[in-house]
């Protein structure tokens, strides 16, 4: 029998009349039983992130514009609160401690113990030959009593990324040691356009060059894929103020607003940023910064000075601490209650 056949005779009816359909009666309504409102949606944990992250990025584009379009190179506390910006004491320790303040902790310094107990090992020709290239540089300076625009943010960056230390963890430099990794600045950590700080530039206006003479990224690291945490090492190129720079807060805000539009960080509310901030006269503070969900927190120490040799011996390896921090606290945290802008 040909296909077509076979075909027709599947499609039609053996039974010329099929059967009714009948019809379902409808089940009377149990006595007693009371119809259940509808229930009210609750945002879930992943929408109420997301919203505390939309809010925190529009609080830090408010703040960095008015920021970007300020006069003043530097802030007092109080212009700071005016500003949306909450200066906190830092006080370093020397044991590499925290005092418990109940403050919110993002950095947790290697104690000093640790520290000694790695000293650097001479025994490697390319730390000592870097050690000794950098003591005639200090000889010669101190000689001089002249300063250079980022001799201290290398030598930051020398003993955290080159100098071999031997001890209980093995032979290996700060930076391995510590699980941090140098990081690009153009790739994830700030935009371009965010790097110009004069006056006249909008953040959001599109990409620019950096056009900023007295300020200097140096170096910069992350803190792994599960981290949002950021450390870095700037240079001002202008005489040292215990006031808060407008330069810092534009890094500090910058590089927020930058790994918040992240895709891989979406999961996070909270950038932690730990900056060594080097000025002239040989001085240099650190600042750790977060967005509370309110204010910019900015924890500032004192000015270190580092004008000698027996200075560097007491301030370099404090600073080295903070510069090894291990990355801590909850950053996927929100406020049920996010101050709107």
């Amino acid at each position: 029998m040909p296909i077509k056949c076979i075909c027709a005779r599947f499609l039609v009816s053996r039974d010329p009349h099929p059967p009714a359909k009948l019809e379902r009666r409808a089940r009377p309504e149990p006595k007693g039983r009371r119809q259940r409102p509808p229930t009210l949606a609750r945002d879930s944990t992943e929408e109420l992130r997301h919203k505390a992250r939309n809010t925190t990025r529009a609080h830090l584009r408010e703040l960095h514009r008015r920021v970007q379009a300020s006069p003043s190179a530097a802030f007092s506390d109080s212009d700071a609160r005016e500003l949306g910006i909450e200066c906190v004491e830092l006080p370093l320790q020397p044991d590499g401690l925290l005092p418990n303040t109940g403050e919110a902790v993002y950095f947790q310094p290697w104690p000093m113990r640790r520290l000694e107990a790695h000293p650097v090992d001479m025994t490697d020709p390319t730390t000592r030959d870097s050690a000794r290239v950098k003591e005639k540089l200090w000889a010669r300076l101190d000689r001089k009593r002249a300063d250079q625009d980022g001799f201290l943010s290398a030598v930051f960056a020398d003993e955290f990324l080159e100098y071999l230390r031997v001890g209980p963890l093995g032979r290996d430099t700060l930076e391995q040691f510590s699980l941090w990794t140098e990081g690009n600045l153009e790739n994830g950590i700030i935009r371009s356009r965010y790097m110009n700080f004069s006056s006249s530039a909008d953040p959001d206006a599109g990409p620019v060059a950096a056009s900023t003479a007295d300020f200097k990224f140096e170096e910069v690291w992350c803190a792994g894929r599960e981290h949002p945490h950021i450390s870095l090492i700037v240079t001002h190129k202008v005489a040292p103020a215990e006031k808060l720079l407008r330069t810092e807060v534009l890094a500090l805000v910058g590089i927020m607003r930058t790994r918040l539009s992240r895709a891989a960080l979406k999961e996070h509310t909270i950038i932690p940023i730990n900056m060594i901030s080097c000025m002239r006269q040989r001085k240099a503070r650190i600042l750790q910064a977060h967005f509370d969900g309110e204010d910019l927190v900015i924890r500032k120490s004192g000015l270190y000075n580092f004008a000698t040799r027996e200075l560097r011996e007491k301030n370099i390896p404090l600073f080295l601490l903070y510069m090894a921090s291990r990355p801590t606290g909850n950053t996927k945290a929100y406020k049920r209650r996010i101050r709107e802008v």
